[in-house]
């Protein structure tokens, strides 16, 4: 039996997220704070100067298929990475869950970029 990687990854997702109630029911278990409104909202030009105060060396690892995949979202990222004077940036195959499509690519990845950037 093979399963695709698509369905690896959502079966992960869902046995980590599904629990089982009192009830017998199953319920997807989430931390509600993702569906709270924030208390600070934060303009476009405003994250640039944000941005522009990170001092410390910084890896962006983008999934190539992922939730910032399309045209004005690729530009409106390469605007934030360009804030970010010490920053590394990476493409990588994958989606949204590309922590759990790719993890020895992605840890390979970033253990490299550790290497490169730490002092010895």
């Amino acid at each position: 039996f093979h399963m695709s990687k698509n369905a690896v990854v959502s079966r992960a997702i869902g046995l980590e997220s599904l629990v089982k109630g009192d009830d017998g029911k199953f319920r997807w278990r989430f931390d509600p704070r993702l569906k709270a409104p924030t208390g600070v909202r934060v303009t476009e030009s405003g994250l640039h100067i944000i941005l522009k105060q990170i001092k410390v060396p910084v890896l962006c690892v983008m999934a190539k298929s992922g939730m910032f995949a399309s045209d004005e979202a690729i530009t409106s990222m390469e605007k934030r990475k360009a804030c970010v004077a010490n920053l590394t940036s990476r493409d990588i195959e994958g989606g949204h869950h590309v922590l759990m499509e790719t993890p020895d690519t992605l840890g390979q990845m970033c253990s490299q970029w550790l290497a490169e950037t730490l002092p010895t």
